[in-house]
């Protein structure tokens, strides 16, 4: 039973996941529709569905010279294609895609240069930073202490050991935030909702803020350490021991202010990027979600004129698309032949008034003259052809020359089968005699 049950609930999560709509699905059933316009193409990228409210959609963009033009919403977990028709909603969808395809680009981009911040390669690089900052404290400047023995020295390197500890709290930090950000950024671009794009950003602007600090600590550090090395070259101690303690008090070459400043700055320019990409998006995408409205008149307009119609077919039995219906209605061999001959002429008039509206992007009243086209023929069609079959008008000439034909054939019969034997006899028999014959037969 406990089989059974398994097997049964894995049949019941298979019939969803064979329903889903794929991402080839959805790009083709965009493509095959009018909702892209003339020289555009449709892509997804990146080929990821996007929740909102619970609900998956695949987002197809539309492209005009590598550009995106538009947006097109199609629900993931269906049976069937279906677009998003929601204004609000769209809004939502189409400023994540935005997002997402800006993102990605900045990122390759930016990686490209090796001007990407947010890597592994710069986690790695904070926290060994923080582990050299460590033993710099623990190390070089507490041997500085206990050589030199000075107070002013002393002092100094207190201070410095300080600025040590805060850049190692800057670096750990930087180092962590890095890690949770590059964590939310795999799982946000696999599984992305309307509703984490600026959660991404927060995250980036986290560590912005901890790096900007660091940058500030190193040039302080870089000022204090300088500070100390005139100590110990002002100091009463060796020649000797001023050099090995200068030295030692040289800051480490991966917290020079130079090295932080251009990690800080690749990671600003990273983050004002997605920034601008997050407020295009935001702008974009509602000049993309009224757009859409007017591609979704347009496929609705299509639809009317050129697609199936299953209310069409159930009242008339016979059609069930309006181009094809009146083309068959207004046909030279049917259109004087239906009984309803005033909707005929109105059919006509629709039709031609729907498909010049369509031509002319005038949406709405293409679909209203399309919905009287059908209205017409369903009149039409159940009215149904002429009943009286029409009189038919016959040429009484041609039956005129018929009978005379007819009669010349009987007396070219009888001439030659009782005539012409007569004549043919031989010549010893008189006229008379051929006479006698004649009455006697009469």
């Amino acid at each position: 039973m406990r089989k059974l049950v398994v097997f049964l609930a894995l049949c019941f999560i298979a019939q969803f996941v064979l329903a889903a709509v794929s991402a080839s699905q959805a790009v083709d059933f965009v493509s095959a529709s009018s909702f892209v316009n003339s020289g555009e193409t449709s892509e997804i990228f990146p080929a990821v569905q996007i929740s909102h409210s619970s609900v998956k959609y695949w987002i197809v963009t539309l492209l005009s010279n590598n550009a995106p033009s538009g947006f097109v919403a199609v629900k993931a977990s269906v049976q069937q294609p279906e677009v998003s028709s929601s204004k609000t909603v769209n809004e939502q969808l189409f400023k994540t895609a935005y997002f997402l395809r800006a993102f990605l680009k900045n990122k390759d981009n930016a990686g490209q240069q090796g001007q990407w911040f947010f890597t592994q390669q710069n986690i790695d690089f904070f926290n060994t930073l923080g582990r050299v900052v460590q033993s710099e404290k623990d190390s070089d400047l507490s041997i500085i202490s206990s050589e030199a023995k000075l107070a002013v020295i002393t002092s100094k390197v207190n201070s410095l050991k300080q600025e040590l500890d805060e850049i190692k709290q800057l670096c750990e930090g930087i180092a962590e935030k890095t890690s949770q950000e590059l964590s939310f950024e795999s799982s946000y671009l696999n599984s992305p909702s309307t509703q984490q794009a600026n959660s991404l950003l927060e995250k980036l602007q986290a560590v912005k803020e901890d790096i900007d600090s660091l940058e500030q600590k190193a040039i302080d550090y870089e000022s204090k350490a300088s500070d100390l090395k005139k100590a110990i070259a002002d100091a009463n101690l060796e020649l000797q021991q001023k050099t090995i303690l200068s030295n030692l008090a040289t800051m480490p070459s991966s917290l020079a202010p130079s090295v932080i400043s251009s990690k800080k700055q690749a990671a600003n320019s990273n983050i004002q990027a997605i920034q601008q990409s997050l407020q295009d998006a935001v702008s974009n995408s509602v000049v993309f979600a009224d757009s859409f409205q007017s591609r979704l008149k347009k496929n609705q307009a299509y639809s009317e004129l050129y697609s199936e119609d299953s209310v069409l077919k159930e009242k008339t039995k016979v059609y069930s698309m309006l181009n094809l219906a009146v083309q068959d209605i207004l046909s030279e061999s049917k259109a004087d032949l239906w009984k309803n001959q005033a909707e005929v002429k109105k059919l006509g008039d629709y039709w031609s008034a729907a498909e010049k509206a369509y031509k002319g992007t005038n949406y709405d009243l293409a679909i209203e003259q399309a919905q009287k086209a059908k209205n017409s023929i369903v009149l039409i069609a159940k009215a149904g052809f002429v009943t009286e079959t029409p009189p038919i008008e016959y040429n009484t000439d041609v039956f005129i020359q018929a009978a005379i034909g007819i009669a010349l054939v009987l007396v070219l019969i009888f001439f030659i089968q009782k005539i012409l034997p007569k004549l043919m006899k031989p010549k010893g028999e008189s006229a008379e005699d051929l006479q006698e014959e004649f009455r006697i037969k009469r």
